[in-house]
């Protein structure tokens, strides 16, 4: 039930807990998976009886045990006024009412000497909290610095894939430059050839061929037209594709700067947290050695009421001491009594006896 999310502090309607049940029926392997899955230890039923209140009562000395070590409350006052020990059912043997007894004397003890109680769940507490805080920050700064990594990667590829096709455009367009510069140069000749031709034929054919020669030089200046165009085409298609990678270079030095201030960011908030969480840690600290102090006070208080417990006991001792002598001298006068008074009776008769 507890693994499908069944409530472990779920009360019914007199304010009694799963907790109280296992405790009021011995049952101490419940009332342990209970306590190790968070339960409330100290919780209250209409009455205001804690779990403890019930294992006392019902005489189950090693859930009284349990439940100390768990740091159960060892005062608290139900509405009848009693505090656990000090009521039994009248079924419960006096040897386990003493057992019980003993073990909350020792928990009361241990817990004035501070070696559990305020200490260790206070403790146990702030630390665990801390540790979780402190590695969920650190999963987040190597995250980050995973992404710090990936995007020094990932610009070191574009880098390299830009280089790449930079060098690819310019072998393309030295070839095509070199193609223009050939064709130009045939051009060239092929335009002083004609040059030449005409010259020829409008000295032999003067009025025949006229129309030709200018139909072939027509035709020659549309050739150098076309690849005057086709040259401007692809130097503008070269423009283009120097700006596009200009731009694509221009994003990709932003998104490595976005990447490292949020990485920055990051990196600032965990040192915060980090910090808040380590002074709240020491003040934590801090209040354990006021603890600390406070339970070396009451062991101070209870050595003296000891030591005046057993001077106390000392005196009683000695006083039971002198009443047993008194008692003994008490007898032993009443017994030298009895022999006096039996000898003067002897004596009377004696003397009622004897003639005048």
């Amino acid at each position: 039930m507890l693994e499908r999310g069944a409530k472990i502090d779920a009360a019914m309607e007199n304010g009694l807990t799963a907790i109280h049940l296992a405790s009021q029926c011995g049952h101490y392997a419940v009332a342990k998976l209970l306590l190790d899955n968070s339960a409330s230890i100290d919780a209250r039923h209409e009455h205001s009886w804690t779990p403890l209140h019930f294992a006392c009562f019902r005489g189950h000395a090693t859930v009284v045990q349990l439940l100390c070590e768990n740091g159960a409350m060892l005062n608290t006052i139900n509405s009848e006024g009693y505090i656990p020990g000090q009521i039994f059912n009248s079924d419960v043997d006096p040897t386990v009412q003493f057992k019980i007894r003993a073990i909350l004397e020792k928990c009361m003890q241990d817990e004035a000497e501070g070696k559990w109680r305020e200490r260790y769940r206070m403790e146990k507490m702030s630390n665990q909290k801390a540790q979780v805080w402190i590695d969920h920050l650190r999963g987040m700064t190597e995250n980050a610095e995973r992404r710090v990594v990936y995007a020094q990667t990932a610009k070191g590829v574009a880098e390299k894939e830009l280089a790449k096709k930079t060098a690819e455009l310019g072998v393309a367009v030295f070839s095509k430059q070199q193609e223009v510069d050939e064709l130009r140069k045939n051009l060239g000749h092929q335009t002083r050839r004609a040059e030449l031709l005409e010259q020829t034929l409008q000295k032999q054919f003067p009025e025949e061929l006229t129309k030709k020669a200018v139909d072939g030089k027509n035709r020659t200046e549309t050739s150098l037209n076309n690849l005057e165009i086709a040259f401007k085409r692809m130097s503008a298609k070269m423009n283009f594709l120097s700006i596009k990678h200009q731009e694509e270079i221009r994003q990709i030095e932003d998104e490595k700067a976005f990447s490292e201030a949020d990485n920055k960011n990051q990196l600032i908030k965990a040192n915060r947290q980090i910090a808040m969480l380590l002074k709240e840690r020491n003040e934590n600290h801090k209040q354990l050695q006021e603890k600390e102090e406070e339970n070396e006070k009451l062991r101070n208080e209870l050595m003296e009421v000891r030591v005046a417990k057993e001077a106390e006991g000392q005196k009683q001792k000695a006083l039971l001491f002198d009443i047993q002598q008194l008692e003994a001298k008490y007898k032993y006068g009443v017994e030298a009594n009895a022999k006096i008074q039996v000898e003067l009776d002897q004596l009377r008769m004696q003397l009622q006896m004897t003639p005048k």
